[in-house]
């Protein structure tokens, strides 16, 4: 079904409030659409629609003058703001947006707005802006049809909570797993699926059924290191005994926390901890260590993982991290891969504990000859796409961006150490400019919204 797009400047009419509704629109585009004066048609935003008449206004500007009345009714702000617009001809349907959202378990403070976060946010609603799509942050919240939303606009003073339209397609960064799993999120969730609304990156993802989800992939298991639940005394031991160094991760960890690596040694196993690297401590048998695991694990899962011998910088053990967004076409591409050294010493890389990023086609180049470091960079480039192929076709979940964390070892052999669906957006240098991954992620969100026709 063929749609006439634009872009305009919406003006709140204060003029026509009271009247049956009316809006005015420029010359140019009454012609375009191929309308008289005074012609009937649907305007529709997220789920409201609402029958206006259609009207010339003797401005030539781009610019569709809505009474304020009806502008509460769609819940669009009351103030004037550019959009995109398209015309159905063929059922004179007149939409705005797409309204896209963002979701998130956070509010607005006044002195912080959304603190680490708040970056982001506002990069995405600049991108937006610029590209004419209505763009808002919601917090998780009940979610009935056809009531609209309570989401926040950005203004000079901070973020102004506001009535908004029910999105065209929603991304979630909410980042708390306890709050993934609660009635009001599974609501909300299955209300945007009953209605048909693109709703992507919907929830972590488990190290463990990520781990065994990747080892249906025949091509992937020479990379995955060999990996067991922490659940069974026995298996822990047997593990141990085949291993000397492994590393204890919680199921559902980020960023480098509550990390055990275990390191055997002649009077039995060193225990350090990615939280403090001077708070070692000598256990001389494997059944006590399970003990102790078992005892500070606090009933949450946790993984056991056979140590990689990881590339080390004087000091500095260095993985990478391969950022991954789907294109306009709805294929995976690869937005950034940086190289992570951390702290020398330290057990982890990541930036949260302190690591050091470097631009990873840059790093290969200072550390190994040209064609090796082009090799290895356009492995690790294979192997992350193979990994966000592959759990994209065996998992129901829509992703469009992921997070890879893949590792070389001192053969130079890549190993897949994680995948994160919430990938961190706290580090960026220049808050002027516009990431690469913002762009896709507004790009794969508008194609999401084209993709479901008129």
């Amino acid at each position: 079904m063929k749609v006439l797009y634009d872009n305009v400047s919406i003006i709140a009419d204060k003029s026509t409030a009271g009247r049956t509704p009316t809006i005015y629109v420029p010359p140019f585009l009454l012609k375009k659409w191929q309308l008289t004066d005074s012609t009937r048609v649907s305007l529709q935003v997220g789920s409201k629609q609402i029958d206006v008449f259609v009207r010339i206004h003797q401005d030539h500007l781009a610019q569709l003058k809505i009474p304020e009345n009806v502008l509460q009714f769609l819940a669009l702000p009351n103030r004037s703001f550019s959009v995109q617009i398209g015309f159905c001809p063929i059922n004179s349907k007149l939409q705005i947006g797409p309204i896209l959202a963002l979701l998130t378990h956070q509010t607005p403070s006044e002195t912080n707005g959304f603190g680490d976060m708040e970056i982001f946010f506002r990069e995405l609603y600049r991108f937006c802006c610029m590209n004419g799509f209505l763009f808002f942050i919601i917090p998780l919240q009940t979610l009935e049809k056809p009531k609209e939303l309570t989401g926040y606009l950005p203004n000079d003073e901070g973020w102004e909570r506001m009535s908004v339209p029910i999105p065209d397609v929603v991304y979630n960064r909410i980042h708390s797993r306890k709050l993934e799993n609660t009635e009001l999120f599974i609501r909300f969730r299955t209300l945007l699926k009953e209605a048909s609304i693109p709703f992507f990156n919907g929830s972590f993802l488990s190290k463990w059924e990520t781990h065994e989800l990747l080892l249906t992939e025949d091509s992937l298991n020479p990379y995955l290191p060999e990996t067991i639940l922490l659940q069974s005394e026995a298996d822990f031991v047997t593990f141990l005994q085949t291993h000397t160094e492994v590393f204890v991760k919680p199921v559902f960890g980020s960023q480098g926390r509550n990390i055990c690596k275990l390191s055997r040694v002649f009077e039995g196993w060193v225990l350090e901890h990615s939280s403090n690297i001077q708070d070692t401590h000598l256990i001389e048998t494997e059944e006590r260590l399970y003990q102790i695991l078992m005892k500070n694990t606090k009933k949450r899962s946790y993984i056991v993982q056979r140590g990689i011998p990881l590339l080390d910088i004087d000091g500095h053990k260095t993985d990478f991290r391969v950022l991954l967004n789907k294109s306009k076409k709805q294929e995976w591409t690869i937005t950034s891969i940086v190289a992570r050294l951390g702290n020398a010493g330290h057990i982890v890389s990541n930036l949260a504990q302190g690591g050091e990023m470097k631009n990873a086609a840059a790093f290969l180049s200072s550390v190994f000859e040209r064609p090796e470091a082009i090799r290895i960079y356009k492995s690790l480039s294979s192997l992350a796409l193979n990994v966000a192929k592959t759990v994209e076709s065996k998992r129901e979940d829509l992703f469009g961006e992921l997070g890879i964390d893949l590792a070389l070892d001192s053969d130079n052999h890549p190993w897949i150490l994680e995948v994160n669906s919430k990938p961190s957006k706290k580090f960026h240098a220049d808050s002027d400019k516009i990431r690469p991954s913002v762009k896709r992620i507004v790009e794969y969100m508008n194609t999401l919204y084209v993709s479901k026709g008129p």
